[in-house]
């Protein structure tokens, strides 16, 4: 087969999920809701950021709060603006509780 006719794909369509940010728990040393801030980073820049945040600090509540404040700042994953700025979620007309 001839390489130079094969797609060349990217894997900037593979995201985080709640699946990978529990492996990223496990293997940063995170608590469940700091790696929960990167659910829909794509997986690359989450492990940079990870590897990153492991490279500042030692302790593993303050590499979560690092990537916390990564995700806040730049406006991805949890944090993402989009995601934000929607209006509260009904049903009927009433405001859904506890969502």
């Amino acid at each position: 087969m001839d390489t130079a006719s094969v797609a060349r794909t990217g894997t900037r369509h593979h995201r985080v999920d709640e699946r990978f940010a529990a492996l990223l728990d496990s293997d940063f040393g995170l608590r469940p809701f700091h790696s929960l801030a990167l659910v829909g980073v794509p997986c690359k820049q989450a492990l940079a950021v990870c590897f990153w945040a492991e490279s500042k600090s030692a302790d593993g509540e303050e590499r979560g709060e690092m990537i916390q404040a990564y995700c806040r700042k730049r406006g991805v994953g949890r944090y993402d603006r989009r995601l934000i700025d929607q209006p509260a979620p009904t049903y009927g007309g009433e405001p859904l509780q506890g969502v």
